[in-house]
């Protein structure tokens, strides 16, 4: 727009342009305060550990993106696990879980929110929604599942904002069953924890567990999250697992791991979430002490 056309708005244009512009700013600033994007140039063992698994290439819209399947033979797995990381990370970081995934019938995908790893596209929560749903339909038609058996053959699991991801996503498709690492309540009461009461107000992305949880059991089926979380996370307090599994002790177990932090959480449990993997999603630890 140039200096012309801008002379010409009346002061009310002028006005709702004004704050168009600053609820952009502000949403644009708020996506940096919940996403921590990191390309697989990082780190210069990612190319080969690529070669370990099959890179799905799909499209969502005009972003192309990018995930890793690991699957067995068979021509439908029985299950279908879609893992979702935490900020900073990308999709190869869980096979320090899958590689200890006993032999089974069932497939693990391992996704990259748009910006990360290989995917284009900035992050942002509903272009994260859409991907994964096309991502659902492509798995679906490649495996010959209906739509309609999608929320019983799929599962969830996610690290930190990885669990909101796949609870957002349980939500969508009707899944019964997931593994919730290191979880928060809300983006909100994250952000009051860190920053005090103003700031969160400017995250774009509101992220709300409690919501989603309580949005499954409304559907009144079965459901079956387990719950994990480090008494020594630094980042994300275990009073926030705490409440979410207080808030539906029907729905939740609650696992409470001694010496794990936020960020080691995945290397330290590695054989239990592996075995969780293909038991159906049914975790156990016994502790050393």
């Amino acid at each position: 727009m140039n200096p012309v056309e801008m002379r010409s708005l009346s002061r009310g244009e002028m006005l709702r342009l004004g704050i168009k512009i600053i609820v952009e700013m502000i949403s644009s600033r708020g996506r940096n305060l919940v996403y921590l994007p990191r390309r697989y140039d990082s780190n210069p063992d990612y190319a080969q550990w690529k070669t370990s698994l099959e890179q799905v290439r799909y499209e969502s819209g005009p972003i192309k993106m990018s995930a890793f399947l690991d699957c067995g033979p068979r021509a439908t797995p029985e299950s279908i696990w879609l893992l979702f990381g935490g900020n900073a990370s990308v999709a190869l970081d869980w096979l320090t879980v899958t590689f200890f995934a006993p032999p089974s019938s069932d497939a693990f995908v391992l996704f990259d929110y748009p910006g990360f790893g290989d995917s284009e596209g900035k992050p942002d929560r509903k272009l994260i929604q859409r991907c994964i749903d096309d991502l659902i339909e492509k798995l679906a038609a490649r495996f010959s599942i209906e739509r309609s058996d999608v929320g019983n053959r799929f599962k969830v699991m996610g690290h930190s904002l990885g669990s909101a991801v796949a609870l957002e996503t349980a939500v969508r498709h009707s899944i019964r069953k997931g593994i919730l690492i290191a979880p928060f309540t809300s983006v909100q009461k994250m952000g009051e924890k860190m920053f005090g009461k103003i700031i969160p107000m400017l995250a774009a992305d509101r992220y709300d567990n409690l919501k989603s949880i309580r949005e499954l059991t409304a559907a009144k089926a079965e459901l079956n999250l387990h719950i994990i979380h480090g008494l020594q996370d630094d980042i994300i307090p275990v009073s926030m697992a705490r409440e979410l599994h207080e808030a539906f002790p029907g729905h939740t177990t609650l696992w409470e791991i001694p010496d794990a932090n936020h960020n080691d959480i995945l290397l330290l449990l590695s054989k239990e979430l592996g075995c969780a993997l293909t038991n159906g999603g049914d975790f156990s630890y016994v502790s050393n002490k």
